[in-house]
């Protein structure tokens, strides 16, 4: 059997380990201490918050074939949320879902969770780079340490992170240098006192602000507390990227109650995530995709690939796909 690194656990990490689970031998290196990516879940307390991507939809029929068992088993289920637009300037209006929105139960990431079962995973294990090794690749952490050597090397990381470890002498590497990602930022809000508002998401119009999201309304999320995430533009994100996060923080927070009339207790819990690599800039998009007919980058010469939800629309369901594609070209070219 091949030996495949792949690098990265989250959707498009774990869906390439269950896709090629048959014909290679798959290890999966994180740099987290858990799996899930973009997908993410922040506990402190009582308080649990998806700081990730609060949501996702599905549109393509096997992406809907992969999602049944985990829908069938109770780990993903359908949110139904009142949703608004909230504009300072102008009365809010109810918005329409038009289509199903996925949410983990409980928690955005037991999805990837149980995905993440029987497949072998190194977490908290940053990859720095890889070197040649005759017609193999040996994958070296930022402590130095070897971590074997394999027949093939995938990234999954963001673009700017994948460009890092992949050589030049990858062939696709100058589509992947056009692949522009936008940050954002994410502040999530707890405290005792539960709030009854008339709506349970906002998406929020010219502002600094683009989600505003209460947590306790999504199925198995405790009712008895109040947690809020707060997600910025990518726009303000890339204008203050480098700012201090304690001004981040209050700038989001003084944004918050002006737009909520919400006022915040003094004993709240708030933290704050900066996600550098958040989504992809669609409008120079175009440069990227007139240089690859394929949701993924792949190089049998070299053997090195990259897939992601940036090789596509930036979202979870973009994250399989590319990964999907890859792995029915790996089980075309194994064969």
């Amino acid at each position: 059997m091949e030996k495949i690194a792949v690098i990265g656990a989250g959707v498009a990490g774990l869906t390439l380990a269950h896709q090629l689970k048959d014909i290679a031998e798959v290890t999966l290196f994180e740099k987290s201490r858990g799996v899930s990516g973009r997908l993410a879940t922040r506990y402190s307390g009582d308080y649990v918050f998806d700081h990730g991507a609060p949501f996702f939809t599905v549109h393509s029929k096997v992406f809907k074939e992969f999602i049944q068992d985990a829908i069938h088993k109770g780990l993903l289920v359908e949110w139904q949320p009142k949703v608004i637009t909230l504009e300072k300037t102008n009365k809010h209006y109810r918005r329409d879902w038009f289509e199903p929105h996925y949410v983990g139960f409980k928690k955005m990431n037991s999805w990837c969770k149980a995905l993440a079962k029987n497949c072998k995973i190194e977490l908290n294990t940053k990859i720095l780079r890889i070197q040649k090794v005759t017609a193999q690749w040996q994958l070296v952490d930022i402590n130095g340490s070897v971590k074997g050597v394999f027949d093939w090397v995938i990234s999954t990381a963001p673009a700017p992170q994948t460009q890092e470890l992949l050589t030049l002498a990858f062939s696709r590497y100058y589509a992947l240098q056009q692949v522009v990602m936008k940050p954002c930022f994410c502040l999530m809000v707890g405290f005792k006192q539960v709030v009854d508002l008339p709506w349970d998401l906002a998406k929020v119009k010219n502002s600094a602000i683009q989600w505003v999201s209460f947590e306790n309304s999504k199925p198995g999320h405790d009712h008895h507390v109040t947690c809020i995430v707060i997600q910025s533009t990518e726009e303000w994100a890339n204008e203050y990227l480098e700012h201090d996060l304690g001004w981040v923080t209050d700038q989001l927070l003084t944004e918050f109650v002006d737009l909520v009339g919400l006022p915040i207790p003094e004993n709240a819990h708030i933290d704050i995530h900066r996600w550098r690599y958040a989504g992809i800039n669609l409008k120079n998009h175009t440069i990227y995709q007139a240089q690859t007919k394929d949701p993924f980058l792949l190089d049998p010469d070299q053997r090195l690939a990259a897939c992601g939800d940036w090789c596509l629309n930036g979202d979870v369901e973009s994250a399989f796909l590319s990964a999907y594609e890859l792995a029915k070209d790996f089980h075309r070219y194994l064969s």
